[in-house]
């Protein structure tokens, strides 16, 4: 209520999980709506790369070799 009674919002989400804790956190407010899909300027569809790291999945191909050189290699899967 704090952002206003007028106040519309669409979401998107192509990660299901990430969709799911969204879908969770706005299900009782009327003025958000959560999509699971993704936006662009081209038509059609696109593999998305899941990681378990949030916020590092992506439509470009995972480099294993980067990741398995950080601290946090543990949670890419």
């Amino acid at each position: 209520e704090a952002l206003g009674t007028n106040l519309r919002l669409s979401l998107f989400e192509p990660e299901k999980a990430a969709y799911d804790v969204v879908t969770a956190l706005y299900t009782d407010d009327e003025r958000i709506s959560c999509h699971n899909l993704a936006v662009s300027e081209n038509g059609g569809e696109i593999k998305l790369n899941i990681v378990e790291w949030p916020r590092a999945s992506s439509v470009y191909p995972v480099n294993y070799s980067f990741m398995n050189q950080t601290a946090q290699k543990e949670n890419y899967k």
